[in-house]
Parts: structure tokens; sequence; C-alpha cells
């Protein structure tokens, strides 16, 4: 047998149309509880929204599957104002303050992860045969926020599955690699924290920012909110996630997609996945 690695390619970050898949993502990965995932075979993908990821974190205390940002960031106010959305009254001023802001119109659009597998991740045998590599520190990270996973659903073909997607509910799937910032606000050594500032330029790229006395204000438009969904904390840079948004749907608790498969997926043992093995797709 021979053995190959893809080769690296160049990427930048831009959004995508379903049928622009990243050319760099070999395999796409989904784990969890087989008596969950194994619906995937049949083209029935379980999408969850911003507010239930939110729930997890904070109901269950599961940072990992749950996260308290989706949709959102902590920003550091030195020095501001909370006006009410309605007038012009000001309910609050604030210094020196963290304040957990989330982007209300995202808060419902659903939303599927999966882990994307690059050159990095795959060794391919031969046509019909992978291993998949995984990080100790990826793998940590698997065993920790997904504990109850025993399986992995394997898509070998990222781009097949897009086009399926794109098919089956219209041109308004968007798909994406996951944007990782430092968005927690979080202080180290007792300094002001830092965020990243090309956060907000993902969010705002749609409109140039206006220079107003030496500071500059960015304006993130309502129809591209969806964009908040596709960035997360550093914390999750081991999950290497790969979402798909349907942008223009809204649900108030997790729902079923259908979504009619041209090349059913393969499901395997967790311990497969994290071991090593040589995987027949």
């Amino acid at each position: 047998m021979r053995v190959e690695k893809w080769r690296k390619t160049h990427s930048i970050r831009v959004d995508r149309g379903v049928n622009m898949v990243n050319k760099d993502i070999k395999v796409l990965l989904k784990f969890g509880e087989r008596k969950y995932i194994q619906d995937l075979i049949n083209g029935d993908f379980y999408f969850s929204n911003a507010k239930k990821f939110r729930d997890i974190e904070v109901g269950q205390k599961n940072k990992g599957q749950g996260d308290i940002l989706e949709g959102g960031s902590y920003v550091y106010a030195v020095d501001g104002q909370i006006y009410n959305n309605n007038d012009t009254a000001l309910l609050k001023t604030i210094e020196n303050q963290d304040i957990l802001i989330h982007y209300a119109p995202a808060n419902n659009i659903p939303v599927y992860c999966m882990f994307a597998c690059d050159y990095d991740h795959i060794c391919r045998i031969d046509e019909n045969h992978i291993r998949v590599i995984l990080s100790d520190d990826e793998k940590e990270d698997m065993r920790k926020h997904f504990a109850k996973a025993d399986a992995v659903v394997v898509f070998a073909n990222p781009q097949c599955l897009m086009n399926d997607f794109y098919k089956s509910l219209g041109e308004t799937v968007k798909s994406d690699l996951v944007h990782y910032f430092q968005v927690s606000g979080i202080k180290e050594d007792g300094k002001v924290p830092h965020l990243d500032l090309s956060y907000y330029e993902y969010l705002t790229q749609d409109v140039p920012p206006e220079e107003i006395d030496g500071a500059k204000k960015y304006v993130f438009l309502e129809e591209y909110v969806y964009r908040s969904l596709f960035c997360k904390d550093m914390f999750f840079k081991n999950q290497q996630e790969y979402r798909i948004v349907l942008s223009d749907n809204r649900i108030e608790e997790p729902q079923v997609f259908h979504i009619d498969l041209s090349v059913k997926p393969k499901i395997f043992d967790l311990d497969m996945i994290l071991n090593g093995d040589i995987l027949e797709i």
C-alpha cells in the first residue's frame, strides 16, 4: 500500500457559499453517541441554536460542548453608556467592566457542528482507506468536552455533502470553518483583557469602519448576523470546527433537517478514530 499525505494549500478568511468548501478540508467528522448520530446515515441532521449552546454551559456547567459566548463576546468597557433600544434614555454608565454581549438576531439560527480534518489530520492509504491522525491535545479535548461520545460519523467528501445541503435546503445555506478569536474578556495578570480586533473586522467586513475623533466605529449589519456563529473563543481551537448555518431559518428548539444524501457517510467506533486505525470509506 502507498501511504501519502495531502499537500497543504493556503486559504483566506472569507465567507463561503455552500458550493465553495475550503479545499484544505479533506474529511468531516461528527462525534457523538451512536444511538443519536447513526441517523446521519439516512440524512437526518440534528440542528441546534446559539441559545441552546449557551444554556448547556450555564445549566450543565459543560464548557466545551456548551459555550456562553455562542453568538456573542465579552467587551471590556473603560468608559461606556448603555441606552434603551427604543429611545435615547440613558440606562447605565459603565467604567472598567466586562460586558457580555449577545447578538439577539442570531439566537435561533440553526447551526450544525463537525470536526474538520485538513491535510495534517488525514493519511490516505489508498482510494478507499484512510487513517485519521489527531494530536494528543485534540484527543483530550474530545474526551473532555464530549464525554458520552462512543462513535464518529465520517463524511469522506465534504464538497459532495455541501452540494447535497444546497440542493435540499436552498441557496441560503452557509458553511465554513470556525474562526477562533480572543473574545472571552478574561484578564491575565491583572491587565486589561485584549480583545482581538480582527474579530470585529470579520463581523463588520461589509461596511468600512468610520474614523471618529481618532477612533474607529464599526457597524455590524443584522443581515450578516450569522457570521457571529462562525466565531469562537480560542479556548475551543482544538475542536477544529466546521459549521453549517441555515441563515434564513429560525428554530426555538433543536430540530432535524433532512438532507437527500448522494453518498452515505460511514460510522465507526470512537476508539478506531482515536487509535488511528485504518478506516474503509
